[in-house]
């Protein structure tokens, strides 16, 4: 599979990935991986119009099945993505009625379409877009020449209030199997403005509504760039290497004679399968002694997933005793780290 084009816009972020987050967190740049998708397993996908059950624009499935399908051919997770147009070439009218609807022999449709491993299909339950209008009077006043206000009379303004919500759920089948591989949870966004006159127009705040929504089915069937928050303390620590009541005791001091510094890991499950990269540094210099990439897994222990350094190869490899620092990179920049000592055994 072809990743580079995922890459494009996202370097930016990581690069940028470092910057502080409110008190003591830390925004970290990552590729959120679909729970079910492994390398070179889905080659080929469709996406079918979906199912459209809102009342107001008889268009919406059609719509929001064109977004998605141009959504994931530019993202790239997929080498193909066949949209609503190419599958007129592979299915009947009536096939892509009976699956928009989710009615007949769902696999045995699907297993005409030998071309693709996977379709896309779902329902819109919303899709409306709304305006309401009121009038407001408000007093006007002006002043005498010894400064005293009076009522002149009203000032009528009209205030406009504009919405927009989309609510989409979509489901991933096999062609193979007509099994279900990933059902999503609810996407769904509400945009509104309000003023005299309101910043966005009704067609406008429906606009985003369709653009967020579509990011929303994006994310659960394709890798993306995201931005998580969390907290250096939790996530990466220099400890004892032993837990009491479940947590971990740190440790920041060493001998040039341990040869045991136990680093625990705990990103978060989103964080599965992004790739992080430690290095050890003495204090005030530019040089890394030891480095160590490593793929974060969502199956990692609750607790966190150990990694060991040795202070005492540090001290050798780095001039011996004194301030050490521990950097932790996502991407090119670190953006947390650790300082510890290792002075002279006795």
């Amino acid at each position: 599979m072809t990743r580079r084009r995922i890459y494009v816009g996202w370097v930016g972020v990581m690069l940028l990935s470092g910057m502080l987050c409110g008190g003591c967190e830390k925004e970290i740049a990552i590729w959120q991986y679909p729970i079910f998708w492994e390398p070179g397993e889905l080659e080929a996908i469709a996406v079918v119009p979906f199912r459209n059950t809102s009342i107001q624009d008889p268009e919406a499935g059609n719509t929001i099945a064109d977004r998605l399908a141009v959504a994931l051919a530019a993202n790239g997770t997929y080498p193909k993505v066949y949209n609503r147009g190419d599958l007129q070439a592979l299915l009947t009218e009536e096939d892509l009625r009976m699956l928009a609807g989710g009615e007949g022999d769902t696999a045995a449709i699907l297993k005409r379409v030998t071309a693709v491993q996977a379709i896309i299909t779902g329902t819109v339950s919303q899709f409306d877009a709304s305006t309401q209008s009121h009038q407001r009077q408000d007093p006007q006043y002006a002043w005498d020449q010894y400064g005293n206000p009076y009522f002149v009379g009203n000032s009528i303004r009209t205030f406009t209030r504009n919405d927009a919500i989309v609510t989409v759920t979509a489901t991933m089948l096999s062609t193979k199997t007509g099994q279900t591989i990933h059902a999503t949870q609810t996407a769904q966004w509400h945009m509104w403005a309000e003023g005299s006159p309101p910043e966005m127009s009704m067609d406008a705040c429906l606009a985003v509504a369709v653009n967020v929504v579509t990011s929303q089915l994006l994310a659960e069937f394709a890798i993306v760039g995201r931005v998580i928050k969390v907290k250096p303390e939790e996530v990466f620590r220099i400890t004892t290497g032993e837990l009491y009541d479940g947590k971990w005791e740190d440790k920041n001091s060493f001998t040039t004679a341990d040869e045991t510094m136990t680093v625990v890991i705990n990103m978060p499950a989103v964080a599965d399968r992004s790739q992080f990269r430690m290095t050890v540094i003495r204090a005030n210099t530019k040089k890394d002694l030891f480095e160590l990439d490593f793929q974060w897994s969502r199956d990692a222990p609750v607790t966190g997933q150990v990694y060991i350094f040795n202070p005492s190869a540090i001290a050798a490899g780095g001039g011996g005793p004194g301030e050490y620092v521990l950097k932790f990179y996502a991407g090119v920049e670190p953006i947390m780290e650790n300082r510890f000592y290792i002075h002279r055994a006795r």
